[in-house]
């Protein structure tokens, strides 16, 4: 793969190298991610989040919390 080796090629020329496991694949900080190029995420909508942060009357307690 084309970006698999510029990314190699850059490491190197900076004097570091990519983690790689034969096993595993490539090595990152996130577990998550170990051995692969893909990554899921989920976006949920908090619908009273900006209603209490935008209400003058919401308990100062309230605003702290978020």
């Amino acid at each position: 793969c084309q970006l698999s080796e510029a990314l190699k090629a850059s490491a190197t020329a900076n004097g570091t190298q990519l983690m790689w496991n034969e096993t595993l694949g490539f090595m990152g900080t996130c577990p998550s991610n170990l051995g692969t190029g893909l990554r899921a995420s989920v976006m949920i909508k908090l619908t009273k989040f900006n209603e209490i942060l935008e209400n003058p009357d919401s308990p100062h307690e309230d605003k702290e919390l978020l």
